[in-house]
């Protein structure tokens, strides 16, 4: 049986929130397979909102199109956003746009809800609210939470299950630890479970260590996108500009070279050459042109070659610990 099959017999289950474990592949899968679904709101955290509407503008008119039974201040309240209502959307943080997302997917009409790595972009205060939130959400809804690790899971839901060999696996809490019929995995999760409504933002940032992640914001026309760091193949600047790639399509950032090196580097970023950043998961070859001439070929693209200053290559044979590609001219 296919895990798509798998997920569509979890939903029959009618548990209250699941939350799913996922490579990031098997998430995309698991998103075209949902995506036309007529139940089904599937909720990526990267669609744009009107830039210039403020915060107020936007809920009044979601509550408008969707008939909500609640007034702008209860919203206003509810999502902690009474102080913020006057910004405009284009000025919105990360957490001000994952509460406007959370509250779309709430007053939509689709009876299911799928949250894609809820959590990947937010502070930890943000991160509580939410906790404290979704039993609220989950009254009017079905939810599955789609995330990359077995903690991040365990925030919301005991009924957790990660994927295997392309078989959903239950994830087992028990009083000692926290293992699946298969392997033990994070043993020090359990003393989590029994608090994590206690609002307290201690499990979050002693307990759990989650890595705060900054979506890169981007410019399109009159439009501001927000980028995801592994969705990056490289970043140049050139003639006082900075650039990033994506799918062989150039964005202007809203950052320096410099700053883009300190915020990407924990994602394995790499300073190659005095004007460009490349994503290291991305690259796919490094070739020797000449005796003192290098370039990194990327795997999305076979056109493309991002120049290797002389005094980088040693640090990068180090990292991929393999021999340079010698370049032959045919």
């Amino acid at each position: 049986m296919s895990f798509e099959d798998q997920f569509k017999g979890l939903q029959t289950q009618k548990l209250p929130i699941i939350a799913l474990v996922l490579r990031r592949d098997k998430q995309k899968s698991l998103i075209q397979m949902n995506e036309k679904h007529p139940e089904i709101w599937i909720e990526s955290f990267k669609d744009q909102l009107p830039e210039r509407m403020k915060i107020y503008e936007y809920i009044k008119f979601l509550l408008k199109w969707y008939s909500a039974p609640f007034s702008l201040n209860e919203i206003l309240s509810a999502f902690e956003l009474d102080q913020v209502q006057n910004k405009k959307l284009k000025e919105l943080d990360e957490d001000e746009y994952f509460k406007l997302r959370i509250l779309l997917c709430m007053i939509q009409p689709k009876p299911s809800v799928m949250l894609i790595e809820p959590i990947y972009m937010i502070e930890t205060t943000t991160i509580n609210w939410f906790m404290n939130y979704l039993p609220r959400f989950n009254v009017s809804k079905s939810i599955t939470i789609v995330v990359s690790h077995v903690d991040h899971a365990l925030l919301f839901t005991n009924e957790v299950y990660r994927l295997q060999k392309d078989t959903f696996k239950q994830v087992i809490v028990e009083q000692d630890g926290v293992e699946d019929n298969i392997t033990a995995e994070n043993n020090n999760i359990a003393p989590l479970i029994e608090e994590k409504h206690n609002n307290s933002q201690e499990i979050i940032q002693d307990k759990l260590q989650i890595q705060n992640v900054t979506r890169i914001s981007v410019k399109v026309q009159d439009k501001t996108l927000f980028i995801n760091p592994e969705d990056i193949d490289y970043i140049e600047a050139s003639e006082g500009k900075t650039n990033i790639y994506v799918n062989n399509e150039s964005h202007k950032a809203d950052y320096t070279l410099q700053e883009l090196e300190q915020k990407l580097k924990i994602y394995g970023f790499y300073r190659c050459h005095r004007s460009f950043i490349v994503n290291l998961q991305k690259v796919s070859e490094m070739i020797t042109w000449s005796k003192n001439t290098y370039s990194i070929k990327l795997e999305t693209n076979d056109k493309t070659f991002i120049p290797l200053s002389r005094t980088k290559v040693k640090e990068m044979n180090d990292f991929f610990n393999s021999e340079m590609v010698q370049f032959t001219e045919k």
